[in-house]
């Protein structure tokens, strides 16, 4: 094949997988976690909490929140624009990790329900 038609076929497939992609991400949603049933194993997954806001404490560079649900469980987030209120009920989706041998949330969206 000529040099031009292999560049054309690349740019077609490339285009054509990127669609593919954007549609099958449109259609993955992550179903509501109960922190409750949250264990060791769950540490670096990527999830989606909702829960009221229980505790608020905010620095320069972060705010640190803790949400309810049947437990609790503490969230980070460092986009301190944010006005949330203690008793607020949020949706959280962010990824899990390990601090001090407990689950935290490194929340990556935030919103007011």
């Amino acid at each position: 094949m000529q040099e031009k038609t292999l560049l054309k076929l690349a740019v077609v497939s490339s285009i054509i997988g990127l669609i593919i992609l954007f549609v099958m991400s449109s259609f993955t949603q992550l179903d509501n976690t109960d922190i409750s049933k949250l264990t060791s194993l769950d540490v670096d997954k990527t999830l989606k909490v909702t829960g009221i806001i229980t505790k608020i404490s905010q620095t320069e560079q972060t705010t640190m929140l803790e949400i309810a649900q049947h437990n609790r469980m503490p969230v980070l987030i460092f986009d301190t624009n944010l006005t949330l209120n203690k008793g607020d009920e949020v949706e959280i989706i962010g990824k899990t990790q390990d601090y001090n041998g407990e689950l935290e949330l490194i929340a990556d969206r935030i919103e007011r329900k």
